[in-house]
């Protein structure tokens, strides 16, 4: 480090000591969620996720209609408030799954590129983005999450659940 100048050095250090403890680091949960809006439905904005383990078997789930007054926060900055609805279900999760996804490694996936832009630059383009994304990270660094965030390809396994739809075959 003798090329890089005193200021900096510390810095360094700082990023090299985290990094290395980060070798070998393995994916212990998957977080799949949805958001949906359907403005001529009953329930028109309804959001769920997914919580599936490294053997890919299903620990958890949850669906919710949003409630009326929610829907309309996010309705004043946005005429089709999906991007809000996509963020949404990923702080239900945090705090819904705390115990389980506390000192994880974990794969939020998400199907909408907006939202996982948000949550890959920590900053969010509505109001209600923003505080959901900083809501967000502040459960991040509590929990002690080391999460990465993905766009699925084809299907998502959430999209049932945020659809409110929770018959098995």
């Amino acid at each position: 480090m003798d090329y890089v100048q005193v200021p900096h050095q510390f810095s360094l250090a700082v990023l090299n000591s985290q990094t290395t403890s980060c070798i070998n680091l393995e994916i212990d949960l998957q977080c799949h969620r949805d958001g949906a809006y359907e403005p001529t439905s009953a329930t028109p904005a309804t959001i769920g996720g997914l919580l599936v383990d490294e053997w890919g078997r299903s620990l958890e789930f949850f669906g919710l209609a949003l409630p009326s007054s929610l829907l309309e926060q996010f309705l004043e900055f946005s005429e089709h408030p999906i991007y809000e609805l996509e963020l949404l279900p990923v702080l239900v999760a945090i705090k819904l799954w705390a115990t389980f996804l506390c000192r994880s490694h974990v794969v939020f996936y998400l199907d909408n590129n907006a939202a996982h832009s948000a949550l890959v630059r920590a900053d969010g383009a509505t109001p209600a983005a923003i505080g959901i994304v900083t809501e967000f990270v502040k459960f991040e660094k509590l929990l002690h999450l080391l999460p990465w965030f993905r766009v699925p390809s084809h299907s998502n396994p959430a999209d049932d659940a945020s659809r409110l739809s929770f018959n098995v075959p």
